[in-house]
């Protein structure tokens, strides 16, 4: 993998932003007419992350044109073992990348690029990744980056609920839910920051269980606060308990279920079955196109056919990496060493 070019053009046009120097109307406006929009380019998305974890300050890449935003790129600087900073758009693995108008000349992605790499150079960064959801060629960074393949599952959805039923979901699903009915699992929105905070110790007890470190109940508080509609929580009750969740980001014509959880003790009663239900007919009923189940590990094959139960198709992607020269040297030193 090559160094990053000396030399490269920073556009005129190109702001370097913090998330309250964005116009708000301008940035909906290039999200609306995008079609690579995701929901964690939304700037409620971002701004939420920031209130979470002050020490995350987001910057966004502006390409301005005659008062317009026809391009944008949300990033993040981080720091490694105390010294090295890696570039990162965006936290947690979720997509990032450029977000362009479809409108806008190819310049504008182009443009966003060459930005990146000035900060690259001027603030040391020793690394980037950036998650680009969407295939398009003109928005894929310059050839010396190294993607890795990564896929998730989507449910396409159709305006007839009852055909997605019939037509897509398999028998099994079909079955699964009808048993989960029988058993007395209601499926409710959640409408305030309780339900929220219910939804967070239902998440922690999932993640300790799967040796994770569980996400801070802060950052479910927040999102539910900044990104109003474009964020669904649903839980899943047994007898007045609430045994299951699902956290659901909606940006355009997708839902994208970002978060899942459950008690193990009422797995018997297949609750996660009528969750992705209930947001697949919240889609339909939206007129939504897609219900995104989310990124699977590889070898994770139960999860995987699980997902195509439901007759989720798949759906590739990549992670773009960079990494400097000297960071390419420590890591070979340590492999020695080790």
């Amino acid at each position: 993998m090559t160094e990053l070019p000396s030399k490269n053009i920073l556009r005129r046009n190109v702001l370097v932003l913090s998330i309250d120097e964005v116009d708000r109307l301008s940035w909906d406006r290039l999200l609306d007419n995008a079609c690579t929009t995701t929901p964690f380019h939304n700037l409620d998305w971002i701004r939420a992350l920031h209130e979470t974890y002050p020490s995350i300050k987001p910057e966004l890449l502006i390409f301005e044109s005659g008062g317009e935003y026809l391009g944008g790129f949300p990033y993040v600087i981080m720091k490694r073992y105390g010294f090295l900073k890696f570039l990162v758009s965006l936290p947690f693995r979720t997509y990032g990348g450029p977000v362009v108008r479809d409108d806008a000349p190819p310049d504008v992605a182009r443009a966003l690029w060459e930005s990146v790499h000035k900060i690259i150079r001027e603030q040391r960064i020793s690394a980037i990744r950036t998650i680009n959801f969407h295939a398009f060629s003109t928005l894929s960074p310059p050839s010396y980056y190294k993607p890795h393949l990564m896929f998730t599952h989507q449910i396409p959805l159709v305006p007839d609920y009852n055909h997605v039923l019939k037509k897509i979901y398999t028998h099994s699903v079909r079955t699964m839910l009808r048993q989960t009915r029988e058993k007395g699992v209601l499926v409710e929105k959640v409408a305030n920051e309780a339900g929220v905070k219910e939804f967070a110790r239902i998440v922690c007890d999932t993640d300790k269980r799967h040796g994770e470190k569980p996400l801070p109940e802060r950052l479910f508080i927040n999102l539910f606060r900044c990104m109003g509609d474009h964020c669904l929580y649903h839980l899943a009750y047994h007898e007045g308990r609430a045994i299951a969740g699902i956290l659901s980001l909606v940006q355009g014509d997708s839902v994208h279920n970002w978060k899942a959880a459950s008690y193990p003790e009422f797995w018997h009663l297949h609750p996660n079955n009528a969750l992705v239900d209930h947001v697949v007919r919240w889609a339909v009923e939206h007129k939504k196109k897609w219900c995104d189940l989310g990124t699977s590990p590889r070898q994770a094959y139960n999860l995987i056919r699980y997902k195509e139960r439901w007759g989720a198709k798949l759906y590739n992607y990549n992670m773009w990496e960079w990494e400097s020269r000297s960071l390419r040297s420590i890591r070979r030193f340590l492999g020695k060493v080790e």
